[in-house]
């Protein structure tokens, strides 16, 4: 089929004209381009029969006509994205060509970061590189100390096209708004902000948390242990059940650990309900990737459907850790969620307010039954506890007792 009757009769390429013209694209040549070349190989399939198979087919096809692999991959993106936008199917390419990729100036800096700092995130980097695809047309390989408002608001024109969320574009900005501030000691201007909905936390119920925990393996119910209490992160949270495995923590009063993502060292008091967990178990633990992670959340999903509960995520039961120590005491909250206190910062010690809130902090009654600690055998000399292990009514009753005498010894 030759170009000209594509051009007038393909389908993929009239929708492609027609996005790009719509939404004032940048690039808008050079996806017309793609989608044309993508036909050329493939032939005019309406948009509706386009599958993974064809994806599949123009890789075989470009190899055997000695396409780089850059420039396969690259043409394949676009042809996905019109895809996606006429039909919202989000089409699979199948294995993509090994491509070499020189680092970008934000890139190298991103990189130097997160060395520097210790960390092993790779969200720096990838919304580092994210950035260079949106503005290197424009504006080339842009160096950190470069990076002004007008880019910012280039990327966010071109973010928008290709249907990244608002939220989403704002977290590429900040990340390399960061990176930029590393190597010049200043945040750069990033223009104005797009206006985006908070999602509202949705923490995973502790009746939820407790009939996993009643029918999961004993590493998941470690695991749920350690995360419904540290508020760790997913990657975090499994790379401390490993460190526990070490007895790292057997006569410490405080368990701590270094944020993956932020570099920031948390610290956690331990209870007494919690030593039996600091133990090593009959599990095989491997180094944290990828996939362990996602392995990690599908039997997750698993478990929270063989215990017959709404399926909630690893970030879930992070929001619920954060909510209970925040319901103790907020500033206690804020600590475990790693944000600072601002100027009381320089006033309030942070473990001695963890070890004081942490008596109020209600976690699920089975995560305490390995200490033995039930209703019926709180200690004595602990009345939050006792008044803890009370139902509510009769918490009730007590609370309005409590009231009564107060107002007569104020009399």
């Amino acid at each position: 089929m030759s170009r000209a009757k594509i051009k007038a009769d393909s389908e993929l390429t009239r929708f492609a004209i027609r996005y790009a013209t719509e939404r004032d694209r940048a690039d808008q040549r050079m996806l017309i381009s793609h989608c044309r070349r993508f036909e050329a190989l493939i032939g005019a399939v309406p948009l509706k029969d386009l599958n993974d198979g064809h994806m599949i087919e123009y890789r075989r096809l470009a190899d055997r006509k000695g396409l780089s692999p850059n420039t396969t991959e690259k043409l394949l993106i676009d042809v996905r994205t019109i895809i996606r936008a006429a039909t919202g199917k989000n089409l699979m390419p199948g294995r993509e060509c090994r491509r070499s990729f020189k680092p970008t100036k934000l890139m190298t800096a991103a990189m130097e970061y997160i060395a520097d700092g210790g960390l092993t995130t790779k969200t720096l980097t990838h919304n580092c590189r994210q950035f260079w695809t949106k503005t290197n047309n424009l504006f080339g390989d842009i160096a950190p100390a470069d990076v002004q408002a007008e880019h910012f608001v280039a990327f966010r024109k071109a973010a928008l096209a290709a249907n990244l969320s608002r939220v989403t574009i704002e977290k590429v900005i900040t990340d390399v708004a960061t990176v930029c501030r590393s190597v010049t000691g200043k945040l750069p201007e990033s223009g104005k902000r797009l206006r985006r909905s908070r999602p509202r936390p949705k923490p995973a119920p502790l009746e939820s948390i407790e009939a996993v925990f009643n029918i999961a393996p004993e590493f998941m119910q470690q695991w749920l242990v350690l995360t419904t209490w540290t508020g760790a992160r997913l990657a975090d949270s499994m790379k401390l059940q490993a460190l526990v495995q070490s007895n790292e923590f057997e006569n410490a009063e405080f368990i701590t650990f270094q944020a993956s993502k932020t570099g920031k060292q948390h610290i956690w008091p331990i209870p007494e309900w919690l030593r039996p967990w600091l133990r090593k178990i009959d599990h095989t633990f491997r180094p944290v990737n990828d996939h362990q992670v996602r392995t990690h959340r599908e039997r997750l999903n698993e478990y929270c459907t063989q215990a017959a509960v709404p399926v909630f995520k690893p970030k879930q039961v992070r929001q619920r850790a954060i909510s209970q120590w925040t319901r103790a005491n907020g500033a206690a909250g804020a600590i475990v969620h790693g944000k600072s206190l601002g100027v009381m910062d320089s006033y309030v010690v942070q473990d001695e307010l963890l070890r004081e809130t942490m008596p109020r902090v209600i976690m699920p009654d089975c995560f305490k039954l390995r200490a033995g600690i039930t209703p019926a055998t709180v200690a004595a000399d602990d009345p939050y506890q006792m008044f803890q292990s009370l139902d509510e009514k009769t918490r009730g009753v007590l609370l309005q007792m409590m009231r009564g005498l107060l107002g007569q010894s104020k009399q």
